[in-house]
C-alpha cells in the first residue's frame, strides 16, 4: 500500500498482511473501510468464485483478511468490480482461460452483472444478478460515479479491445437500471 498524499503524489509503497490466497485477473475492490479480492485465478491458475476481504486500518495496512463462505454466481476470471452505497458489483469476466500463461479468454466474455449487500462487519451477502451488460465483455473497468455505474472497455468475445462506455442508473436496493 501507499498513502496519497495531500497534493495527489503517492508516497512510498510498503507491504502489509498477505492475501490470503494467490489470485490474479480477480476484481479488486475498496468500499467503507475494506478491500475485497473477488474471483480471478488461484495459485494454480483455476478460475475462482471465492471472496476475500480485509479491514483498513487509519495507518494503511491491513491486519486480517477473512476468507468467506459467501461466493460469485459462478467462476469468474478478468471480472471487474466496484462499490457503491454499501454494495459490492462485479461485471463481465470469463469462467475460462485460454493461452500460456492462462489468462482470461475472451471468446466466453459473459454479461453477467451481480452485486452483493456488504453486512455491518463488512463482510459481502449473497450475491445475485441485476440486469447485464449490453454485450459480453472481459477486462474492462467497472466504476460508479453519481448515481450510476459504468463499464469501459474490455475486450470482446472476438479479443478486440473496446472502446465503448456503458451506464445504468443505481436504484436505492442495489439494482441497476
Amino acid at each position: 500500500f501507499a498513502k496519497v498524499n495531500a497534493n495527489g503524489t503517492i508516497g512510498s509503497w510498503t507491504a502489509t498482511t498477505s492475501a490470503p490466497e494467490p489470485a490474479r485477473y480477480g476484481a479488486m475492490i475498496a468500499g467503507n473501510g475494506h478491500v475485497y479480492m473477488i474471483g480471478g485465478q488461484d495459485g494454480s491458475s483455476t478460475p475462482s468464485d471465492d471472496i476475500n476481504y480485509g479491514r483498513v486500518n487509519s495507518d494503511g495496512t491491513i491486519t486480517t483478511w477473512f476468507t468467506t463462505e459467501t461466493k460469485l454466481l459462478d467462476e469468474m476470471v478478468g471480472g471487474s468490480g466496484a462499490y457503491a452505497n454499501g454494495y459490492l458489483y462485479v461485471a463481465g469476466g470469463t469462467p475460462a482461460l485460454a493461452g500460456s500463461p492462462s489468462v482470461p479468454d475472451a471468446a466466453s466474455a459473459a454479461t453477467t452483472v451481480q452485486y452483493a449487500k456488504v453486512n455491518a462487519d463488512g463482510s459481502p451477502g449473497s450475491f445475485v444478478a441485476t440486469g447485464s451488460l449490453p454485450a459480453a465483455r472481459t477486462g474492462g473497468s467497472l466504476v460508479a460515479a453519481n448515481g450510476y455505474m459504468y463499464y469501459v472497455g474490455g475486450q470482446n468475445t472476438g479479443g478486440t479491445a473496446q472502446t465503448q462506455v456503458y451506464y445504468a442508473k443505481i436504484k436505492a436496493d442495489g439494482t441497476l437500471v
